[in-house]
């Protein structure tokens, strides 16, 4: 009988994983995107955009009543800089219809 309890230690790629994330944070065009999602301007369009459309657009197509977190950009943001806060651009969603169209692209 083993007279001590192994231990469990984590994983290498788990290190290397949070280590690549930490330089992917630390990216020019990252910084510029949480420059965006932190403006001002940004916040009042997504607070209106919320207000205007408080259930998730998506849910509301089929028939269900889900309350919108987030507001996504149906043409990329960085395509089409141009409508970034065009309203029209803007769809309000809830956070799993927004996470499924984030891994869409």
């Amino acid at each position: 009988m083993p007279k001590r309890i192994p231990t469990s230690r984590p994983n290498l790629p788990l290190r290397h994983s949070r280590i690549r994330s930490q330089q992917y944070e630390r990216q020019p065009s990252r910084q510029a995107d949480k420059n965006f999602y932190s403006s001002k301007r940004w916040m009042s369009v997504r607070r209106l955009k919320l207000s205007l459309n408080p259930l998730c657009e998506d849910c509301y197509q089929l028939g269900r009543v889900e309350p919108a977190k987030d507001v996504h950009h149906r043409k990329e943001r960085k395509d089409f800089p141009d409508l970034a806060y065009d309203l029209e651009n803007l769809q309000s969603l809830c956070k799993p219809c927004h996470n499924g169209k984030r891994r869409t692209r």
